[in-house]
């Protein structure tokens, strides 16, 4: 099986393009087992500020992974960063193993990193192969060590912080121009936004910072302190 957390859907696509005919594919915020079996496992996530999302690292922590063999596939829009070893760190927590790792580049959800439009075609473009590549390797069982390492250290604590002081991330609002098609509230993978007299609104602090609900906006009516979206940085995998 092919567990996955997907902000504006580059991860979603590279699990699907990864299953095997008739493998279980699912999303790591719908998942209420305790434990998951199978013959082979794979995490497919973002990279968030050089480390795993907050709910991979949670899904890690509460579920118990049972397999000979599980790897972990991870989008980015410049590199892995450390990742892997936290994904190959929180494993060993639970007495799992990490067989395999694998990065594919593709273009940043992220507003402040916006992927330039000609290599943003170029790498979808692209996504096919790689996917291919990284799928023979697991058909033929590849191993590639990846030393475990704790996650959240000093680089991603400063750019979070970057973030959050000079963009005013944490201040997420709904602007005027909302008509309240409900997209947002939909596809926030962690229950973070609900309607309100037909609005959307954001509840608190389980907000993954994943792009998902500015990026989908159909008005752009939504803002992330300083951060809007324009027709150079609003993107999401078709």
């Amino acid at each position: 099986m092919i567990v996955y957390f997907s902000g504006t859907g580059n991860s979603r696509s590279i699990a699907l393009k990864l299953a095997r005919e008739g493998e279980r594919v699912e999303e790591i915020c719908a998942i209420s087992d305790s434990v998951l079996e199978d013959d082979r496992i794979g995490i497919v996530f973002p990279v968030y500020c050089g480390d795993v999302p907050r709910a991979v690292a949670e899904f890690l922590k509460r579920v118990k992974l049972v397999s000979p063999y599980i790897f972990s596939v991870a989008t980015a829009g410049g590199g892995a960063g450390h990742s892997h070893k936290s994904a190959a760190y929180l494993l060993e927590a639970q007495g799992a193993e990490l067989a395999y790792a694998a990065t594919v580049i593709m273009p940043d959800s992220c507003i402040v990193f916006a992927t330039p439009a000609k290599t943003k075609t170029r790498l979808l473009a692209e996504e096919g192969k790689r996917a291919e590549a990284i799928a023979k390797d697991l058909a033929e069982r590849k191993r590639i060590p990846v030393k475990p390492s704790a996650p959240y250290g000093a680089g991603t604590w400063f750019m979070w912080k970057f973030f959050r002081a000079v963009f005013g991330l944490d201040r997420k609002k709904v602007g005027g121009s909302c008509v309240g098609c409900g997209l947002c509230a939909a596809g926030c993978p962690v229950n973070n936004i609900e309607m309100r007299n037909g609005k959307g609104a954001f509840l608190g602090g389980s907000c993954e910072n994943c792009f998902r609900c500015i990026q989908s906006c159909p008005e752009r009516a939504i803002e992330f302190g300083r951060l809007k979206v324009n027709d150079r940085t609003q993107y999401l995998h078709e």
